[in-house]
């Protein structure tokens, strides 16, 4: 007979496998992850603190799926936060012109610059962080890391939530007290009980 314990983890695993994984309270789902717009002006290094805060990280697109998938989330709001910028995890402000996933200090292995913006230094002075631009087609421009944004934040998915709920008893022919003997032994299932997601 399988026991509750590894009844659990069978259970889990199907959950996982069948994209079981769920998004914290605030994000909403697009394709494999969880995205959240925050309408807050704030500098890069404060957007990069609250995204930890509300439990995930500022974004850094890692593939086009990944930016199609957040562009999928701001065009939800489209219109409706001023300015329609929101702050990435890139930048170069370890290595002039080497832009980084500040996350995991890894190179770009995808990019969606906008070609018009220019990258670097301007008149204003360095533009060593980057934000997605919404009247750009959600191509991204380098900027001041001073610079008041907005941001969004990304969330891989949780475990789901489960409950165990009994569904009977079976009789176990096993060792108890040095003997062997027929004993009576709860079954239970385990259901997923957690909220739906909200879809991007």
């Amino acid at each position: 007979m399988t026991t509750p314990k590894y009844l659990f983890v069978a259970v889990f695993w199907i959950l996982m496998a069948n994209g079981g994984a769920v998004c914290p309270d605030g994000y909403c789902r697009h394709s494999d992850g969880c995205y959240r717009t925050v309408a807050l002006n704030v500098t890069w290094i404060d957007a990069r603190a609250y995204c930890e805060v509300l439990g995930g990280h500022l974004l850094s697109p890692v593939s086009h799926s990944m930016a199609a998938a957040a562009e999928g989330a701001l065009r939800r709001m489209k219109g409706t936060i001023f300015p329609g910028k929101f702050w990435l995890d890139i930048t170069d402000l370890l290595n002039p012109k080497d832009w980084k996933r500040m996350s995991d200090k890894k190179a770009l292995n995808f990019t969606n610059w906008d070609t018009t913006s220019g990258t670097g230094a301007s008149e204003e002075g360095a533009r060593n962080c980057v934000y997605m631009s919404e009247s750009l087609n959600y191509r991204w421009v380098p900027a001041s890391c001073v610079e008041t944004l907005n941001f969004l934040c990304y969330h891989a998915g949780l475990p789901p939530t489960t409950e165990r709920y009994p569904i009977g008893s079976t009789r176990v022919y096993k060792i108890q007290h040095g003997y062997h003997q027929w004993v009576n032994e709860q079954m239970y299932e385990y259901k997923d009980v957690s909220p739906k997601d909200v879809d991007c």
